[in-house]
């Protein structure tokens, strides 16, 4: 139950899966006696296009599932026991067959030395822990989230060699597993959230920059068409400062670039249009104002 509760605390607050799996081998180091060695690996699919292949046209292909080594307990890294890296569907050495069979089954598996299925390579390996006693016998968790059905990764740990496998035994392992796999489906919600979040920024920004080249687009298409039109065209602020204008404009009100900083008014339209561009005006500004 300490192992359990200091597990716990190590993984809290952990933000990515990485971190996660660092997270766990340190919680699982805290306890030397009941955790005399342990392997931790991960399970990813191949990045390879030419990895991933169907040995006929009729049967689908499926991508390769390799173990990636995430951390060790009592075994040196770089041991050829414990390689960083291996394929599930093409390596038939003892270990990574049942590695194999614990992802299809997604059930706990016992390896004895008695039986072969705990390679002695392995054992000959380990840096024993606690009582300094070499285990006979590991078990294999298939590490999934609460919220899946696909195997994330596997844990091998070390019996305790000097604790019988009995059902209370069966009962902390069951509790240790449901503890990584309810910690696990939170650590995956967070980085899906945040993998949603940072889509949706660079959608955002995307979609920014592709408003922004129309309207750049637009507006260059505008100021040629008011530059080759025959009729004055101009742009006002509700406050009646000119924003923009063509030749035409200053050419049939007689405005000068210097006099345009002044505000809009009526006299700047010639005869029976000043009553017509005030109606238009005032009715402007009456939009603006209950906007």
């Amino acid at each position: 139950m300490e192992l359990l509760r200091y597990l716990g605390e190590c993984m809290n607050a952990t933000r990515t899966v990485k971190e996660f799996w660092e997270r766990v081998l340190d919680g699982l180091n805290h306890n030397e006696y009941d955790v005399p060695f342990a392997l931790l690996y991960s399970i990813a699919d191949s990045e390879d296009p030419d990895a991933i292949h169907s040995p006929s046209p009729e049967v689908p292909a499926f991508p390769i599932k390799f173990c990636l080594l995430e951390g060790t307990i009592g075994v040196p890294r770089g041991h050829p026991a414990c390689p960083d890296k291996f394929n599930l569907r093409e390596s038939y050495d003892t270990l990574t067959s049942v590695f194999s069979e614990a992802t299809r089954t997604l059930e706990p598996k016992m390896l004895c030395a008695a039986d072969g299925t705990l390679p002695e390579s392995l054992l000959e390996a380990v840096q024993w822990r606690g009582y300094e006693d070499p285990s006979r016998e590991a078990m294999i968790l298939p590490l999934r989230p609460t919220n899946a059905e696909n195997t994330c990764a596997l844990l091998l740990l070390g019996i305790n060699p000097r604790r019988a496998y009995d059902q209370e035994y069966r009962t902390f392992l069951a509790m240790l597993n449901r503890q990584i796999a309810t910690s696990l489906a939170s650590v995956l919600l967070f980085e899906d959230e945040v993998r949603r979040s940072k889509h949706e920024v660079e959608l955002a920004t995307l979609q920014k920059e592709q408003l922004s080249q129309q309207l750049r687009l637009q507006t260059t298409r505008m100021r040629r068409m008011t530059e080759l039109s025959p009729l004055g065209m101009f742009l006002f602020e509700p406050d009646g400062r000119l924003l923009e204008a063509n030749d035409r404009y200053y050419e049939m009100t007689g405005v000068s670039l210097k006099d345009a900083e002044e505000p809009w008014s009526v006299e700047m339209m010639a005869g029976d249009s000043q009553r017509v561009s005030q109606e238009m005006w005032d009715c402007k500004q009456l939009c603006v104002s209950t906007m």
